[in-house]
């Protein structure tokens, strides 16, 4: 969890995550735990063997972390086209 929030910390200020109804806030909760993907998964293990991939794969946590707040920010849930959004998905396949 720390390398995920040091990762994404700067890209946030520190009150959204705080805020349980916020982007922010809900983007982390996906990403921590209901993200199909399993990326933090992923990331901590490539992180912790310092894999060559792991760049790649920090690459994928920021991504998905910041389509996913730009997500629940727009009410994403109610748009009429959010194909593949919070999805297995690669991120750059969401589509609407």
């Amino acid at each position: 969890l720390e390398n995920l929030i040091s990762t994404i910390g700067p890209l946030n200020s520190w009150q959204g995550f705080r805020n349980k109804s916020s982007p922010q806030f809900k983007a982390m909760e996906w990403i921590l735990y209901k993200d199909p993907m399993k990326i933090v998964e992923k990331y901590s293990a490539q992180n912790a063997s310092s894999s060559t991939h792991y760049g790649s794969v920090r690459l994928h946590v920021i991504q998905r972390f910041v389509l996913a707040s730009l997500f629940y920010a727009t009410g994403g849930e109610e748009w009429m086209n959010n194909s593949f959004w919070l999805s297995e998905t690669n991120e750059c396949n969401w589509t609407g």
